[in-house]
């Protein structure tokens, strides 16, 4: 049962991928260069699916869950995601993994506030580990005080 709740949950993921890359219409929204345009209805899709995801018992699914979480909220920051904020602020006090809890840790400070990453730099990695190191280093260039 586990095993196929886990295949249902890898396969929502991956509609939820695709439906980012859905063809523009009139209720069309301009996403980050590199993703393209997508309708508003179809970003709820995605955001129901990655929440699904970040419930997961897999840890890789979670993690790869928050990866397409960060990368819908730097798309879209003008939009609410407000079930994957919840769910990604759990995940920062209950993941089951210290490297959970941190990958959520970055996550919820770009939920909150996701113009501190460059959307740019944001498309210029599809590894997984290399994204979360490049936002990781953003995060840490713009919220770093120094007192001179």
């Amino acid at each position: 049962m586990k095993t196929i709740h886990t295949i249902l949950i890898v396969l929502l993921t991956i509609a939820g991928m695709s439906v980012l890359r859905a063809q523009p219409n009139n209720d069309a929204i301009e996403g980050v260069p590199g993703l393209g345009i997508t309708r508003i209805d179809r970003l709820a899709e995605a955001e129901a699916n990655y929440t699904a995801g970040l419930s997961s018992e897999n840890n890789g699914l979670v993690e790869s869950s928050l990866y397409y979480a960060l990368h819908l909220r730097i798309a879209y920051p003008e939009q609410e995601f407000a079930a994957l904020e919840t769910a990604i602020d759990d995940l920062v006090k209950d993941g089951r993994t210290h490297c959970i809890r941190y990958k959520a840790s970055l996550a919820s400070t770009v939920f909150s506030s996701p113009r501190l990453i460059d959307p740019k730099l944001a498309t210029a990695t599809n590894d997984m580990n290399g994204f979360f190191t490049m936002v990781a280093k953003q995060l840490e260039q713009k919220l770093l005080v120094s007192k001179d």
